[in-house]
């Protein structure tokens, strides 16, 4: 259903960004759905809460 194919740039992200990617891919699929809501995403994915506290700007 959200399978789409990376383009360069993308296949050059590391996998914590990847990853991040498709959590953007899937809101963005549903943005009429939750547009104007407010949205919290749980992950247990460490890497993904690693992104929300580092200093990486590429996201």
């Amino acid at each position: 259903m959200f399978s789409e194919k990376l383009n360069n740039t993308q296949k050059n992200y590391l996998v914590s960004e990847k990853e991040l990617l498709a959590v953007i891919v899937v809101l963005s699929y549903f943005k009429n759905s939750v547009y104007n809501f407010k949205i919290v995403i749980y992950t247990d994915h460490s890497n993904l809460k690693f992104l929300q506290t580092s200093k990486l700007q590429r996201i």
